[in-house]
């Protein structure tokens, strides 16, 4: 005959409770809600520190440019040679595989270098070209010419594909990028 046990018999271990110091005044629930706040404010502005930092190492690599502003029909010196646009020419159909609102631009220039290393650095790769409008867009442009020689002067064609709408208020700007510059880069800008 089996005895029926006695309830009381089999006891269970009281839970054992933390001490005051060590127990959460916070229940899990708030604990997440505060962290998700914490990180909700934390997390843009480390995004902001990020940016500015990388705005502030941007603006360090680039050099400050120095441009001299050339009046229609003058000359502009720059790296040993004279500069001046001889003829503007604009398109009056968009360019092959161009968008139909565009226009080809092509700007002639007259260089005459004063030396051999001018007439080499006048035609030279290290030569940027551009096209600026006055709402503060930019259109890089290419530039192709014939061997210079000294006191010879030598043509030079611009030319780049920008909105139709941009063509009467177009600034070329030619820029030497020295390899050994310290400073603000020196370039011309041929007013519209």
């Amino acid at each position: 005959m089996s005895v029926p046990r006695d309830p009381l018999e089999t006891t269970r271990p009281d839970p054992v409770e933390a001490p005051e110091e060590q127990r959460s005044r916070l229940r899990p629930g708030d604990r997440r809600l505060l962290q998700l706040a914490a990180l909700g404010v934390l997390a843009p502005a480390l995004l902001a520190v990020q940016w500015t930092d990388k705005t502030h190492n941007a603006a360090r690599l680039v050099p400050p440019e120095r441009p001299t502003v050339v009046p229609r029909g003058a000359t502009g010196d720059l790296a040993g040679a004279r500069w001046r646009i001889v003829q503007r020419l604009a398109g009056t159909r968009p360019p092959p595989g161009g968008a139909p609102d565009t226009a080809e631009v092509r700007f002639v220039l007259a260089v005459e270098a004063g030396d051999p290393a001018a007439a080499r650095t006048a035609t030279g790769f290290g030569t940027r070209y551009a096209f600026h409008d006055g709402a503060g867009h930019t259109w890089s442009a290419t530039g192709l010419a014939a061997p210079a020689r000294p006191g010879v002067p030598l043509r030079v064609t611009v030319r780049a594909v920008v909105p139709r709408s941009t063509l009467r208020s177009l600034t070329l700007e030619v820029q030497r990028r020295e390899a050994t510059a310290k400073g603000p880069l020196p370039s011309l800008r041929f007013a519209p």
